[in-house]
């Protein structure tokens, strides 16, 4: 049995604890929220055994084997470090931190208390990433990526009207990369690896988030793109070309459908068959890392260097977070 802890109370967790009842042995024993109140309504909405007010509360907590940390950004380290210090394992939602040199400092620290701390980058552990990487040899020399996910956020309207909202608050860590060009940025990481360079250019809205941006990232024989937009929509497919065929991807968060063109123009069309939620995959995956934290090993190099990409990204078009110091 895995016994958690949740640090949020927003609809991505929600989700985590619905996935949860999906995965063996997963119980969700202490929910954490600064509001008493409204980690009460929580708890009782998921039948979770009690609430805590405190950090401190939650770090002594001895029914608890891992936290699922889903704070705004600017949060996760002061917060993840304190739980990896008391024992426990961290599972912490995309962005993983605000900076490179604060995962780093997360990475240090599971290492040194014995625990695993990963980043919840859904498509890394779903179905479809082996489903793609047992295509990519059939594209042959691999010469151009190009990643997209442009959606328009809900709150979007709101924080137009003059309302400070979280996901557009720079103070909070947060904006269009941090949000969902990291859903780009890691699976590009992970299959090809850090770019010798970048160069980008970004929205800009009127408080210094970025609400839209394209990334070029130049590689040895190929050339990658990712276009992110919180500001604005597209349904436009994700692609990596080889010579030989391209794969067409039909999102990059959360592939479903997969078309490879080949060069003599036949194609082949793939389905991957999720029978359940990303996010319980994600834990799944949890209870094997904790068993075998070397396992977490790859996850961690593509989080830090997908942290250091949107460092580079972000501190060029002028973003700052408080967290930069």
């Amino acid at each position: 049995m895995t016994r958690y802890a949740t640090i949020g109370t927003s609809s991505i967790v929600d989700r985590c604890l619905q996935a949860g009842a999906q995965v063996p042995g997963f119980e969700h024993t202490v929910v954490y929220s600064r509001d008493a109140g409204r980690g009460r309504e929580f708890a009782a909405r998921h039948g979770s055994a009690r609430v805590v007010t405190s950090l401190d509360a939650l770090a002594a907590a001895p029914d608890v084997d891992v936290v699922y940390l889903a704070s705004p950004n600017t949060f996760h380290h002061q917060q993840a470090a304190r739980m990896l210090d008391a024992g426990k394992h961290v599972l912490v939602e995309k962005a993983a931190t605000a900076t490179a040199a604060e995962f780093a400092d997360l990475r240090a620290r599971a290492v040194a208390n014995g625990r695993v701390v990963v980043e919840s980058i859904r498509s890394l552990f779903d179905p479809s990433r082996a489903v793609i990487e047992s295509l990519l040899p059939k594209l042959g020399t691999i010469r151009r990526v190009s990643f997209r996910y442009c959606q328009r956020s809900s709150r979007y309207d709101r924080f137009r009207a003059g309302e400070t909202v979280n996901i557009f608050d720079p103070r909070m860590a947060a904006g269009a990369l941090m949000d969902i060009g990291t859903y780009c940025v890691n699976p590009l990481i992970a299959w090809f690896g850090e770019p010798r360079s970048v160069q980008s250019s970004s929205v800009l809205l009127d408080n210094g988030i970025d609400g839209a941006g394209t990334i070029v990232a130049d590689y040895p024989g190929m050339i990658a793109e990712i276009v992110y937009s919180k500001i604005t929509g597209s349904d436009t497919p994700s692609e990596i070309q080889g010579e030989q065929a391209t794969l067409v991807i039909d999102v990059v968060h959360n592939p479903r459908r997969l078309r490879l063109l080949h060069a003599d123009g036949s194609q082949e069309d793939f389905t991957v068959d999720k029978p359940r939620p990303q996010q319980a995959d994600v834990l799944q995956a949890m209870d094997r890392l904790i068993a075998e934290p070397a396992l977490a090993t790859p996850y961690n190099d593509t989080s830090l260097a997908a942290l250091r990409l949107m460092d580079a990204v972000r501190l060029s078009a002028g973003v700052r977070f408080p967290n930069d110091g």
